[in-house]
């Protein structure tokens, strides 16, 4: 009988360092685990941010398309401005390719262009008015016999050619 309880203290120190190692073990695995977890959130947290940037640098790109649009735009004005001067300086249309080194379409496209925003710009003046006082004033010039004229815009200091075909008043530079 007095075997048995040395037995039993031996199977449990046994147990126990088994118990011990298969802790160990665990709490390596469970080390191992949490690096890898780590290592799974710091990459997803990078994803994001690859994804952020990628966003951002598309909303930049086109902020940048969009400015260099209007920026252009504005160029294409001035430009399409200069064909006119040219044209209203007494040159023909061939003359004036020949001049500035476009073709004879180019200036009629310009010429239409300038015609086509002063057009616009008037319109919108005059819905900016209002219709009923746009048309009364317009009545009243027409009853007196007074006809429409455009006069040249001003930008910078420097007076820009009118557009052709419109009338001026006399002693115009056009």
């Amino acid at each position: 009988m007095a075997e048995t309880p040395a037995r039993k203290k031996r199977q449990s120190s046994r147990a126990i360092q088994a118990r011990k190692a298969a802790a160990e073990r665990a709490a390596a695995f469970q080390a191992a685990e949490a690096a890898r977890l780590d290592i799974a959130t710091q990459l997803t947290l990078l994803e994001q941010q690859i994804a952020d940037l990628e966003d951002e640098t598309e909303r930049q790109v086109e902020a940048l398309r969009a400015r260099r649009e209007k920026l252009a735009a504005s160029k294409r004005t001035e430009a399409d401005q200069l064909v006119v001067a040219m044209l209203s300086s007494g040159v023909n249309q061939t003359e004036a390719a020949q001049r500035l080194g476009i073709t004879v379409d180019q200036v009629r496209a310009a010429k239409a262009n300038v015609e086509q925003r002063s057009a616009a710009e008037r319109q919108s003046t005059e819905n900016a008015d209002g219709a009923d006082s746009a048309s009364t004033d317009a009545g009243a010039a027409d009853a007196a016999g007074a006809g429409s004229a455009t006069l040249p815009q001003q930008q910078n200091g420097q007076q820009e050619p009118a557009a052709t075909g419109v009338t001026q008043p006399p002693g115009s530079a056009a």
